[in-house]
């Protein structure tokens, strides 16, 4: 969904050329869900005739899965006095013919260091001022958070016909450098977006010069980005988003629905679909009651808790992160012994202190507590798949994947109305929705769905289904990207006048 309206044009080309650039891609290198839309968003538009190219850092951590590289270029580029060697590779998707360029230097890309963003950045713009990707040119850098920042600024710079777009996924995740870095990147000082309250190491944000340079900022929800707006959680860069709304809009993120699906997933206990939804004729495949009950047994047995298809699974899947996902709030609801007639399924890694405190409700709660802290792709399908509801009591949430996914598998998502959330899960409908940030609110969410699947067992069946029905498949994320890239290119781009900090 696009928050504001983009305008049609007459004008519009028939195939437009993209170079999506980020810093993670499954199935390559998978950190968080960045990775996720950097797979699936790329395939969708390559099916609709864009030309898209991803470019990201060639990491010794990257993973190949057996192709063999073809070097495309070796080049300089100068930062400071120091001559950085770079390299680039091409590999393909694994199932597709999409180019992906790997962007390599050992000392800057072999482990993370302060500036790989920055020299990252630096060898894009370069590469393109040199057609160093051959005879293939992008219209658009389809830039993605902090990490890619840097190109919009360098791009204007440079006078590079090439129109750049900003895709804010998380506006807390940000990095800083001293105002030294213009004279390494050999431009004016004065092109920088300086934060002139910051101290002297911290002038330079990439992605504030993302903000302000980039001919176009999009947010990946409507609720995002009204909250990126406010103080509480613009995370300081609020003045500069108010202050550049004449180009930013919203498009939601989806997901990828040939990899989320419980009617095709052999990784389950047994398969089932929303027929209607799912056009299924298949006769292993059935319907929602006995794929969850199959999928509940499956999951109690690899976890070892009492099997007891009667009893309600209530799962949690993501980091372990308090400041962002709330996990504090589900540890101090179950440290309450509340809900004992539940069975909680765990899945996160992260902070190690909230690790070990889950470990240690398990200990003493085996029989309805199990916890996971290393992400396994098809055990997370299972939980999906087996659990009747799943816990998402984020304090802040730009998108995020785990409500979609949830409501693909017929798991009712109990969410904190913020984000992405409020913009996905409707209460009542396919999901329960609550407001504060609060272990008492999230429980009585939880006591109020219990109590409607078990008095109102067709209402719970309706919302159930009314979730797996729900189309968060990329096809209309997409379409509303090939709407807004031809938008920026028909449009002439805004000079910014003045330093809006």
């Amino acid at each position: 969904m696009v928050q504001k309206p983009i305008k049609k044009t007459s004008k519009q080309p028939t195939i437009l050329n993209v170079l999506f650039a980020v810093w993670e891609v499954e199935p390559f290198l998978k950190v968080g869900g960045l990775g996720e839309v950097a797979r699936s968003l790329p395939r969708a538009l390559k099916s609709m005739g864009v030309d898209i190219r991803l470019v990201i850092p060639h990491y010794k951590a990257l993973n190949v899965l057996g192709q063999r590289k073809k070097k495309v270029a070796e080049f300089t580029v100068f930062y400071g006095k120091q001559k950085v060697a770079i390299t680039i590779h091409k590999i393909f998707f694994l199932t597709t013919d999409i180019p992906v360029y790997l962007i390599g230097n050992k000392e800057y890309f072999d482990k993370p260091i302060p500036e790989t963003f920055v020299i990252f950045g630096l060898a894009v713009v370069e590469a393109l001022k040199a057609g160093l990707f051959g005879t293939w040119r992008p219209d658009i850098v389809h830039c993605n958070d902090n990490h890619c920042g840097l190109i919009p600024l360098l791009i204007k710079v440079n006078n590079l016909n090439i129109k750049t777009l900003l895709t804010i996924h998380c506006i807390s995740h940000q990095r800083s450098f001293a105002a030294v870095i213009a004279d390494k990147l050999h431009i004016p000082r004065e092109s920088l977006s300086m934060v002139k309250w910051e101290s002297e190491t911290h002038q330079f944000n990439l992605l504030l010069e993302g903000i302000v340079n980039a001919d176009w900022i999009n947010t990946v929800s409507p609720t995002y980005l009204k909250e990126i707006q406010t103080e509480e959680h613009g995370a300081g860069l609020d003045v500069a988003v108010r202050g550049n709304m004449y180009k930013t809009s919203a498009i939601l993120n989806g997901i990828d629905y040939t990899l989320k699906n419980p009617a095709t997933n052999i990784f389950l206990g047994v398969r089932y679909s929303a027929k209607e939804k799912d056009s299924v004729n298949d006769a292993a495949v059935v319907d929602i009651t006995r794929g969850k009950q199959i999928n509940k047994k499956k999951l109690q047995e690899r976890l070892s808790l009492p099997v007891n298809a009667s009893i309600p699974v209530i799962g949690y899947i993501g980091r372990f992160d308090q400041k962002q996902k709330g996990i504090d709030l589900i540890h101090r609801m179950i440290v309450r012994e509340a809900l004992k007639e539940c069975q909680f399924v765990i899945m996160g890694q992260g902070e190690e202190s909230w690790e070990e405190r889950f470990h240690l409700l398990r200990a003493f709660n085996p029989d309805r507590i199990a916890v996971v802290t290393v992400y396994d792709d098809e055990l997370a399908s299972l939980i999906y798949a087996a659990s009747d509801f799943m816990m998402i009591p984020s304090y802040y949430e730009p998108c995020c994947l785990i409500q979609m996914n949830a409501m693909r598998y017929g798991a009712l998502p109990i969410a904190r109305a913020t984000g992405g959330l409020n913009d996905t899960v409707i209460n009542g409908k396919n999901g329960y929705i609550f407001t504060n940030s609060s272990s008492i609110e999230l429980e009585n969410m939880i006591i109020s769905a219990l109590r409607v699947k078990t008095t109102n067992p067709k209402k719970h069946y309706r919302m159930v289904e009314s979730a797996m029905k729900r189309d968060f498949s990329w096809t209309e994320s997409a379409k509303q990207y090939m709407m807004l890239y031809q938008s920026i290119l028909a449009t002439p781009p805004k000079l910014v006048t003045s330093k809006i900090l």
